[in-house]
């Protein structure tokens, strides 16, 4: 009777997974961070922990994905996330929360495409995301600390926020360590003699750094403060300036959306920076709020995503979920009346492709997604619901990165229509096939594809309410149809 029992129990026990040795090469020599004070209401990596039901960091040794109940939240170092993806995720019983707020590179790269597709992943909350606006995928921001601080600058950041106002001296406040990223050298040039600009920084002279809490002091005694790339395309400098009361001037970046409900200028060249500019800007953004500087908007963010994946509230984690709205599909139909194939650029574009597949009598539609190979594509049958999506997957073929310029070039005389998804990212093509360069900017990148597109090629794309795209398309010279959310020309940049 026993070995009855046994033999019935021996597959189930299979299904358990076991726990799981981290990999602690990928950390070797980063140490223990340790604070000795509560960072609320600040962002910090400590105040991301807070929420989360499970770390693994450079301290953990083992992880047993069998603990992950549905909802939890796992907080993630980001070197780790190969690792996960083969290795965790898959032995992860239930959907789940992940959580990356550690220093790194943007996110996430495309070979961690089964992540984005799989609704096991039910949400990601990430820093220097490349996506925005997506269903599952959720920018949150750097803050004002990220372990490269000790505590006194964070207790004294703390103490200028329980102050009474402070006094403002300086209009332009520019202070940042040399470096090569961000232009930051030809910034300096630009800036270091405006008589409305207080300057840390001097063309070659050695940099006087001062103390981080007489930075913090100067910080919040300024109006505005010239805030570059850093190490990351988020910059610590500006959640500090947000915190303080200062407003951070920065390149548009996909980062946009993070700063949508702050007082923040973006600049599509510094050159755009002048006295009466500023002004300007001082005015429209005085009564913008800084809620989304500190910590409880996020914390009230990740916490209600996490109650709708406890009561099993899954949609917006399913595949499903990226499709075009009803209007959206009848205009975008409309547009490409007539066409009879469609070079279609986009970021995690393929649900959206069967649907256009299926709505039109286009013959093909040549994808160019660099999170969507065969593989990824083969995937939709598993994890779409709706398998009537499925039937037009022959109509579209992928081409990579690498040859799509030729692709373009020899479609292009067939009269095909060209469409631009910018749904979930829209300030460049990452014409850098290493996906290393993020200074490419949309108008340059429109321009040249333009330039390899026959007088008369229908251009269209989405995304027309979106404050960046309806100022490159502006700035293209061209007049610009529109219908919804889209807009279309026919090429004469040639």
């Amino acid at each position: 009777m026993h070995n009855v029992v046994w033999l019935f129990l021996l597959p189930l026990l299979n299904l358990v997974a076991e726990p799981l040795k981290v990999p602690q090469e990928f950390y070797s020599g980063y140490g223990k961070t340790e604070y000795s004070f509560d960072h609320d209401p600040l962002i910090t990596e400590i105040t991301y922990r807070s929420v989360c039901d499970h770390i693994i960091d450079q301290t953990t040794e083992w992880f047993d994905p069998g603990l992950v109940k549905q909802g939890d939240i796992i907080c993630l170092n980001i070197w780790y996330l190969e690792w996960f993806e083969k290795e965790v995720h898959e032995a992860i019983q239930h959907p789940y929360i992940l959580l990356t707020c550690d220093v790194g590179d943007w996110l996430p790269h495309p070979d961690l495409k089964r992540l984005l597709y799989d609704p096991k992943l039910a949400a990601w909350f990430c820093r220097n995301l490349v996506f925005s606006y997506h269903p599952k995928l959720f920018q949150i921001p750097m803050g004002q600390n990220d372990r490269l601080f000790p505590d006194p600058p964070l207790a004294h950041l703390k103490e200028l926020l329980e102050a009474p106002s402070v006094e403002k001296r300086y209009f332009l406040y520019m202070n940042h360590l040399p470096r090569v990223y961000g232009d930051r050298d030809k910034i300096v040039q630009l800036f270091e003699h405006a008589p409305y600009c207080f300057s840390r920084n001097h063309t070659g002279k050695y940099y006087g750094q001062i103390s981080r809490q007489e930075y913090l002091d100067e910080l919040a005694q300024s109006y505005f403060v010239i805030s570059p790339y850093g190490l990351e395309t988020d910059c610590v400098r500006s959640w500090e300036a947000l915190a303080v009361g200062c407003i951070p001037i920065v390149e548009h970046t996909f980062l946009d959306p993070l700063f949508e409900n702050l007082p923040v200028v973006f600049v599509h060249e510094w050159t755009e920076i002048n006295e009466e500019m500023l002004k300007g800007k001082l005015q429209e953004l005085r009564g913008k709020g800084r809620e989304c500087a500190f910590f409880n908007p996020w914390r009230e963010l990740i916490k209600e995503t996490q109650k709708k994946v406890r009561r099993g509230d899954l949609a917006f984690s399913r595949l499903e979920a990226m499709r075009f709205s009803p209007k959206d599909l009848d205009d975008l139909a409309s547009i490409l009346e007539g066409s009879v194939s469609v070079i279609w650029r986009g970021f995690l574009s393929g649900v959206r492709a069967l649907e256009l597949a299926g709505r039109t009598e286009l013959k093909k539609i040549h994808l160019c997604d660099p999170w969507l190979d065969q593989k990824a594509f083969r995937s939709f049958g598993t994890h779409l619901l709706d398998k009537n999506l499925l039937k037009n997957q022959k109509k579209i073929s992928l081409i990579s990165f690498k040859v799509f310029d030729t692709v373009l070039e020899n479609l292009a005389q067939e009269g095909v229509a060209v469409f631009c998804d910018f749904s979930y990212y829209r300030n460049s093509f990452m014409r850098d096939s290493t996906l290393k360069n993020w200074r490419h900017s949309l108008k340059q990148d429109l321009l040249q594809l333009c330039s390899k597109l026959p007088h008369g090629t229908l251009i269209c794309g989405n995304m027309i309410g979106n404050e960046y795209v309806r100022e490159v398309l502006e700035k293209l010279g061209v007049e610009i149809g529109r219908i919804g959310n889209f807009w279309f020309f026919q090429n004469h940049l040639r």
